[in-house]
């Protein structure tokens, strides 16, 4: 019933509907119509409709919220590469953050190999940029997955993740397809990729470090 409220629900912000407007219609929570259409692609006709409903008032406050919100987000920049600055990244920095990464985003079953599984683009290059400075790592020991929809060019997707891991096309498996509902089309998102690292010990390494320093400084 979810799944056919949101099909409803994009499909009525398509026409240019208001989160009200669809509320109303449809009985569901402004927030889950709201979280539903976020995404939807719309037409300029559509977008134009919906900027009509706004009043002045409206758009001066989006307005005045966008700026602050803008100017929040220079603040917490401008204190993040100041304290960046002052970090000096050597070794065991590097094993430290691959550790915190991994243990985030890495698969944790028993007997799994090292993988760590991301859509974000500098999420993967990050993981592996630490891995590779903090440790002694065989190259020919990652094999890599990527994850498509049947609307990806899958040999553009595929040059994107090797250029981006940094790691030879002819070390991917064949790529797995996701079912694509129809339902939304997400612009700009290159799939997801695994990286798997044929190194059950590494895996150990990086999981016990992060379990030590949560350890020695929790509670």
């Amino acid at each position: 019933m979810k799944l056919e409220a949101k099909r409803q629900a994009i499909k009525l912000r398509q026409k240019g509907y208001s989160l009200g407007e669809i509320r109303a219609e449809l009985g569901v929570a402004k927030s889950s119509a709201s979280l539903w259409v976020r995404d939807a692609n719309l037409s300029k006709k559509a977008q134009e409709i919906i900027r009509s409903k706004l009043t002045k008032g409206q758009e001066m406050s989006i307005k005045a919220h966008h700026e602050i919100t803008r100017q929040k987000n220079i603040v917490a920049r401008e204190y993040a590469r100041s304290l960046l600055n002052n970090i000096k990244i050597d070794r065991k920095l590097a094993q430290f953050a691959c550790s915190l990464l991994y243990a985030c985003e890495g698969g944790k079953g028993l007997r799994s190999t090292l993988s760590f599984t991301n859509s974000d683009p500098a999420m993967i290059a990050t993981f592996l940029r630490w891995f590779r400075r903090g440790f002694e790592i065989d190259e020919s020991k990652f094999r890599v997955c990527v994850h498509l929809h049947d609307y990806h060019d899958k040999e553009k997707q595929l040059n994107f993740w090797s250029k981006t891991a940094r790691i030879p096309r002819g070390q991917f498996m064949r790529p797995h397809n996701k079912l694509h509902t129809g339902v939304n089309r997400r612009e700009g998102y290159p799939g997801c990729v695994c990286i798997n690292y044929y190194d059950s010990s590494m895996k150990r390494k990086l999981m016990a470090i992060a379990e030590e320093f949560i350890k020695n400084t929790g509670p």
